[in-house]
């Protein structure tokens, strides 16, 4: 995992505040109040200078550990809910493995009871953020580049309820895709919403006069993100004469 960062309580304490704005759910973890036996170790990476892994815990949700060490010699452990970004789970022993076929199992079945949503992010990180807030009502799809949006775009079709478009990325730019889009007639049947932090007025009118249904500003707001996403929906749903029947987030 490499070398501790040491930090005074009060240093881990702000970083762990830092962390909320990226996370839903952050807690401060100190020595003897972390059960290890039930956790089987993802993989080990970093986030800039954060030491980081990440955990296995059961039904296909993970946590990302970021560990620190206080400066009174006490661990400190700031401990980030988030959801596998990396693909299938490697579990280290037989129990692991069943809990995470069994939790794949359940989110497979819920999956068909959601609707569809795609959110296009070269930010591996602004993509876990995005993913937590909306996959409680959304079968969430990603996109690191403006070539796999439209690759998941041309894969899912109208069973797409919602494209969330970021506009800096490699590859090909949100406003690249929203040509293509265009070109195909796709944002009449699929809204879009541009999410990006440069929010300047002409940025913001070139991506309406694309097509785009709302704009949303980083960093991101979970509360704005949910309410801006269920009320282009329904809007969209409006304009088209369907029943607009899409869960609200909760």
């Amino acid at each position: 995992m490499g070398d501790n960062i040491t930090l005074t309580r009060q240093q881990a304490e702000q970083k762990m505040n830092t962390l909320r704005r990226l996370f839903t759910s952050v807690r401060l973890v100190h020595e003897g109040e972390k059960d290890e036996a039930s956790a089987a170790v993802q993989e080990a990476f970093r986030t800039g200078k954060q030491v980081s892994r990440l955990e296995f815990v059961g039904d296909g949700v993970f946590q990302i550990m970021a560990e620190y060490v206080c400066v009174d010699g006490s661990p400190c452990v700031i401990e980030t809910a988030g959801r596998n970004p990396t693909g299938p789970v490697v579990g280290t022993d037989r129990e692991s493995r069943n809990s995470a076929a069994a939790g794949q199992t359940a989110q497979e079945r819920e999956r068909e009871d959601k609707p569809d949503i795609l959110i296009v992010e070269d930010n591996e990180m602004n993509r876990l953020l995005l993913s937590r807030i909306l996959e409680s009502a959304y079968t969430v799809h990603t996109a690191e580049n403006g070539r796999q949006a439209l690759e998941e775009i041309e894969r899912l079709g109208t069973r797409l309820s919602i494209v969330l478009l970021d506009i800096i990325m490699p590859v090909m730019n949100g406003f690249d895709v929203l040509r293509a889009m265009n070109a195909g007639n796709i944002t009449d049947d699929i809204p879009v919403i541009m999410i990006s932090s440069d929010d300047d007025a002409e940025t913001v009118r070139k991506a309406f006069s694309l097509g785009v249904s709302d704009f949303i500003g980083k960093p991101y707001n979970a509360g704005a993100v949910k309410q801006r996403v269920n009320n282009t929906i329904k809007l969209f749903a409006k304009q088209r004469g369907t029943d607009g029947t899409f869960p609200e987030i909760p």
